[in-house]
């Protein structure tokens, strides 16, 4: 009998790589293979993003699956080093699920976007893109459905317009989303279209600068044609990084401002920069803002 000894260490120049040397203990004197001989071998190491992707795929699919789909990525750094990586990552959540259940709430913000980013890898059909740029992680989520509704409604002539808000305090990070006015439904009685909104797409981000938002716009403007741009009128409000990263995107769109935010920003100022009373202030929104 042989035994064959193996030694692993990281390579001094480049911690992709490691190192294993294995060589041969305990020959018999009879045999003429030499002592000294041993094989090293470089190998490069499976990090830890490429672990945590393939530990969220391979809870609903097979480690061979769950492989290839990886390997079909063009940086050899950013695939599993071989299938028994996956093997090993399937074996150990069999063997977690036998255990009693742990607290799984203590994750931070970049556990979770790297299971986000792993649904990218299985082809979600929510998540289209995960970025990680300076200005922090965003995850930009749509549909097909999506995109051929906003076609539909919103980039013909008489078009609806496509509404575009970000909101507050849901957590360490925002959420702008996009809405448009579906004509897909009418009442039986007067035939006309009732009042009905749906979300297009949206676009989770940490910091709110033209750069992000130019990240999402562009992306969302690339499913559409030139004509079908010309035709879109997309409103926001007065926000700078959104309304300048809308013309970078939909060049040929017409851009409106919201009412509601016209009226809000007016009252904010009558109020806490004029101090005008509240009579008087309805009086100059109604002025405003009152359809003639």
């Amino acid at each position: 009998m042989l035994n064959v000894h193996r030694a692993y260490s990281r390579h001094k120049n480049s911690l992709k790589y490691k190192r294993r040397v294995a060589w041969i203990g305990n020959v018999p004197h009879d045999m003429t293979l030499s002592k000294s001989v041993s094989i090293m071998e470089y190998m490069f190491v499976t990090t830890q993003r490429v672990k945590v992707v393939a530990a969220s795929m391979v809870k609903h699919d097979s480690a061979k699956n769950v492989y290839d789909k990886i390997n079909q990525g063009e940086d050899v750094y950013d695939i599993p080093r071989n299938i028994k990586v996956v093997q090993n990552i399937k074996h150990r959540q069999k063997r977690q699920e036998r255990q009693p259940a742990k607290d799984v709430h203590n994750t931070n913000q970049a556990d979770h976007i790297l299971n986000v980013e792993s649904k990218v890898y299985s082809q979600h059909h929510l998540i289209r893109v995960v970025r990680h740029v300076n200005s922090g992680p965003s995850i930009i989520l749509y549909t097909d459905a999506q995109i051929q509704d906003i076609k539909r409604f919103s980039c013909t002539m008489d078009g609806t317009v496509l509404g575009v808000d970000k909101t507050f305090n849901l957590g360490e990070m925002y959420l702008t989303s996009t809405v448009f006015k579906s004509r897909a439904l009418l009442r039986t009685d007067t035939g006309e279209s009732p009042t009905c909104i749906l979300f297009g797409p949206s676009f989770l981000h940490g910091k709110s600068d033209f750069e992000t938002y130019n990240a999402f716009f562009s992306q969302i403007a690339s499913q559409f044609t030139d004509e079908e741009i010309e035709n879109m009128v997309v409103g926001s409000d007065e926000k700078t990084a959104i309304r300048k990263s809308l013309k970078r995107s939909f060049p040929g769109a017409k851009q409106i401002v919201c009412t509601l935010h016209l009226k809000k920003n007016v009252t904010d100022y009558l109020k806490n920069r004029v101090g005008v009373n509240v009579q008087d202030r309805k009086s100059v929104l109604n002025t405003l803002y009152t359809s003639r």
